[in-house]
């Protein structure tokens, strides 16, 4: 298959998932919105009410955190059993395994993009409006898609060998949100000595360049970008590799 069509096959199979998507529900798009909108608001009253925890603009710390986090848990819990799913188109026709996860990770980006783009609104009316430190969102954004991409590709290349694997990646996104400071600052919790340990966790350390530029009007580490961007485009080239390796194993594995 050529490269062209190959590209054009995934945004086709994305198109069509979305607009199915969004027929199983009565609220179709909106749910879209709706679900972080409500994982938001349960954080923000706990931790924001509640808790009485939060400052002034505890807010917008929540959102900072909680809007990229989302994205990644939702990615890649879906891309777990996104070749497991594909076991029918597969055994129809020859298509490389690397589709699947693809088709999840782009469907998924497009439906956080619309996530972002209301979030970025709601910072301009609560009072957040751009500097120009914005500039540098598409960076932070593209590295997060790096390592998303990267972990899904990873999940998913492993799920079909060790079904099991599933549970533990529900395990680990739930580990890894109550380790990312999404409902606190790792400065104040932390001992100065942990925080370089607290920040090799890639997902805090993006959710920490997301609050630099929209929350405290910082630039990000770009250093961090650079070495998170070059590991996990690492990842991604060798998770490509094996699954390209293993390619026609996939349907004998699926079908056993």
């Amino acid at each position: 298959m050529k490269l062209k069509h190959f590209i054009q096959l995934i945004f086709t199979k994305v198109q069509l998932n979305l607009k199915s998507e969004a027929k199983k529900s009565y609220l179709s798009y909106l749910w879209w919105i709706l679900e972080p909108a409500l994982f938001v608001g349960v954080f923000y009253l706990v931790f924001g009410v509640f808790l009485a925890k939060g400052t002034s603009d505890f807010l917008v710390f929540l959102l900072c955190g909680q809007v990229p986090f989302l994205w990644f848990a939702r990615t890649l819990l879906n891309s777990s059993a996104s070749i497991e799913q594909g076991r029918g188109l597969m055994q129809q026709i020859k298509i490389p395994k690397i589709f699947f996860p693809l088709v999840t990770i782009f469907q998924d980006l497009f439906k956080s993009v619309c996530v972002f783009v209301l979030f970025f609104i709601f910072l301009y009316f609560y009072g957040f409006p751009p500097s120009e430190k914005w500039v540098a969102l598409p960076l932070v954004i593209l590295t997060q898609l790096i390592v998303i991409s990267s972990l899904s590709l990873f999940v998913s290349m492993i799920v079909p060998f060790i079904p099991d694997l599933k549970f533990f990646v529900n395990t680990a996104i739930q580990l890894t949100m109550f380790a990312s400071g999404i409902f606190y600052s790792y400065k104040q919790v932390l001992l100065e000595k942990h925080h370089v340990l607290y920040m090799l966790n890639p997902i805090a350390n993006l959710i920490e360049q997301y609050r630099n530029i929209l929350l405290y009007g910082q630039w990000p580490s770009f250093v961090s970008l650079m070495w998170i961007s070059v590991v996990f485009s690492l990842v991604f080239i060798l998770c490509a590799l094996f699954l390209k390796r293993f390619d026609s194993d996939y349907p004998r594995i699926l079908a056993q």
